[in-house]
């Protein structure tokens, strides 16, 4: 060989080494990348003459097979032995039946045992290969550890049981609905609480299903909610069940409808009717043992104030002339202004009803309090008050006030069974440091402060005093209600009470109320009665109480009135379709018996549509008064000759302005 043909030959063995050296590194690259897969892989041969499960050699198999099985693996159905035995002759039917069939792969998933008893799940997926008569020659597999998966699959599974247990079987209501109110699911309970078929109104709107009066409320509720994603809204309103029964519903709404796993509006029911009559039934033993205890309470007071009246009128009969007759005369009038306070103070704790603000003087206040205050409350009590002219005054409502600085002296006598000395001062108080302040109180404070010189009360009572019903007087003598009305009243007007008390040195209790603005000022003086002329004009009054009669009579014909009474409401219109002289108008008293005074205002306005009427009573006006008829007004009773004057002048003049419009 020469040379040249020894170079050829060198060249070509250089170059089929390389090519050699590339396909090693390429096979190691190969099986590194599957060595580091998470699927374990391997494959197998089918030596000739073999038989469908024997005579198969491995040609590679990924160390993972080997982790999952815990042992070596060197035949390939030496697997088997690996596998669960529950699950052992599964596995090998279906590589049976795969490689009699004409199938290509199939999947399966199944338990492998570790030596140790370790249970691993996998998901294998098997594929043969076939000579061109079909027999099979190779088959590879890919063995992939779930049991990681399958135990949060199971989790899954056992939550939504539970779940679905809760949902299923719990006694609240669950209804999912869509942004429209259109009912998606309901739970099975629906139909315990308010015999609807769940499945049956699915698709329905669930707002049909309430009483009409709640109905707009409900969508007003969802319209919300739509608003505030994530959000929890509570209601409560009333529905009809599937026999037409009425049920009252506690709701909580939730909009899930940004939960991917919900997408829904969320709604938990429950029926509280049975839970509400309970309550109401408590509400009411309650209310009742309150009026009991606050009975008593009301009858100590109002009996002061009638042993004033009546004792000072006693006397003016018995001959007292002079100044002397006057004083006492006056002061039965103003303890008569005081009971009949007292009563519209009761109706308004018990009814809320709403405050009557004007400019306050509480310096002519508590002096006009005081008389009233030292006939009523026990001699050996000296009671103290020095004016200051420079205290402001306040917007407030003086009735409320004035009771204010009654159930303190109260208080104060309570404290004090001895005798002893109640100090009332005044002054105006600065903004407290550091206090944001809108509104009443902008301009600052009056203090109104009442002290005594009694037994004090210990940290533990002078915590509790503000309480409702809290007292620690015996049974009969105290209702627990005079402080806690005060801090009512002071809260009420934008104001607060302090109560400073040691044990044995006395009591005092600050009461802050807001300045008056100073734009205001304090009503005028009342003018005289006899000032109010009525100038002839004829009036019809109904009022079912004889002396009311006489009082009303007499006092409109010292007014210049030409009067006309009767004593209920169907004489009332009997009178006024006979009267040969229209009536200028009406006194109705709103409760008499035959006819009412609502009555009677309709069956006299179908005979005169425009004569102006005045509605009377002594109940609350918050319960007459709403929705006064046009060409209406109301005077609550107890009223004076004067007062029921001016209000039937004001209403005439009323007319007069509009041409016989309403008021």
């Amino acid at each position: 060989m020469d040379a040249h043909e020894q170079a050829d030959v060198s060249g070509d063995d250089r170059e089929g080494r390389a090519a050699l050296a590339q396909a090693l590194r390429m096979e190691s690259e190969l099986r590194r990348v599957l060595e580091s897969a998470s699927t374990a892989l391997w494959s197998a041969e089918r030596a000739p003459a073999a038989d469908a499960l024997a005579g198969w050699e491995f040609r590679y198999v990924s160390p993972l097979l080997t982790n999952i099985a815990g042992r070596p693996i060197d035949r390939p159905f030496r697997w088997a032995e690996a596998i669960h035995a529950p699950d052992r002759n599964r596995y090998l039917r279906t590589i049976r039946g795969l490689l009699s069939s004409s199938e290509a792969e199939t999947e399966q998933v199944y338990r492998v045992v570790a030596p140790g008893g370790a249970i691993r799940w996998v998901r294998d997926r098997l594929q043969v290969v076939r000579d061109s008569s079909g027999c099979p020659i190779r088959l590879t597999g890919s063995i992939v550890d779930v049991t990681r998966q399958r135990a949060i699959e199971h989790a899954v599974r056992q939550s939504e049981r539970r779940f679905r247990a809760l949902v299923e079987k719990g006694g609240d209501g669950i209804v999912l609905l869509d942004d429209g109110a259109r009912v998606l699911y309901a739970s099975p309970s629906v139909r315990t609480i308010s015999g609807h078929d769940p499945t049956a109104i699915v698709g329905t709107d669930c707002c049909g299903y309430l009483s009409p009066e709640n109905q707009t409320s409900a969508r007003q509720l969802l319209r919300e909610l739509l608003r505030r994603p994530g959000e929890d809204l509570p209601w409560r309103g009333r529905a009809h069940k599937a026999d037409g029964a009425a049920q009252l519903l506690e709701v909580n709404a939730c909009n899930r409808l940004a939960d991917p796993s919900v997408r829904a509006i969320v709604l938990n029911y429950r029926d509280v009717t049975e839970r509400n009559r309970l309550e109401d039934d408590l509400r009411q033993a309650a209310k009742m043992e309150a009026v009991g205890r606050l009975a008593g309470g009301i009858a100590h007071d109002f009996n002061n104030l009638l042993t004033v009246i009546l004792g000072n009128l006693e006397l003016v009969r018995g001959g007292v002339d002079g100044a002397d007759a006057d004083d006492l005369l006056a002061s039965a009038e103003t303890a008569a202004r005081q009971a009949a306070d007292l009563t519209r103070q009761m109706l308004g704790f018990a009814r809320r009803q709403p405050l009557q603000p004007t400019v306050v003087d509480v310096n002519e206040l508590v002096l006009e309090q005081l008389s009233l205050l030292r006939r009523t409350i026990d001699p050996r009590i000296a009671i103290e008050f020095e004016p200051d002219p420079d205290v402001n005054p306040v917007l407030a409502d003086a009735v409320q006030v004035q009771q204010i600085l009654m159930n303190l002296c109260l208080n104060a006598r309570d404290a004090m069974p001895e005798g002893g000395t109640i100090a009332i001062e005044a002054w105006n108080a600065e903004v407290p440091p550091g206090a944001h302040i809108d509104g009443p109180g902008a301009e600052g404070y009056i203090c109104l402060s009442v002290a005594d010189s009694g037994q004090g009360m210990s940290d533990e009572v002078r915590a509790k005093v503000f309480e409702p019903f809290f007292t620690t007087k015996e049974i009969g003598r105290g209702t627990g209600l005079g402080l806690s009305m005060v801090y009512g009243v002071a809260k009420a007007h934008g104001g607060w009470v302090e109560c400073h008390s040691v044990p044995g040195s006395g009591s005092r209790f600050d009461v802050y109320l807001p300045y008056a603005p100073p734009d205001l000022t304090p009503p005028p003086t009342a003018a005289n009665p006899a000032a109010a002329q009525g100038q002839g004009q004829s009036i019809l009054l109904a009022d079912d109480e004889p002396f009311v009669r006489i009082m009303a009579e007499a006092g409109l014909i010292q007014n210049g009135f030409r009067v006309e009474t009767v004593a209920d409401g169907a004489a009332a219109v009997d009178a006024f379709r006979a009267a040969k002289q229209p009536f200028a108008a009406v006194v109705l008293d709103l409760t008499m018996p035959v006819m009412t005074g609502r009555e009677a205002f309709e069956a006299i306005r179908t005979i005169d549509s425009n004569v102006p009427v005045l509605f009377a009573s002594g109940y609350s006006t918050t319960e007459q008064r709403p929705d006064l008829p046009p060409g209406t007004a109301f005077l609550a009773k107890p009223y004076t000759p004067s007062q029921l004057a001016t209000a039937l002048l004001r209403i005439l003049r009323a007319r007069d302005d509009s041409d016989g419009g309403g008021i």
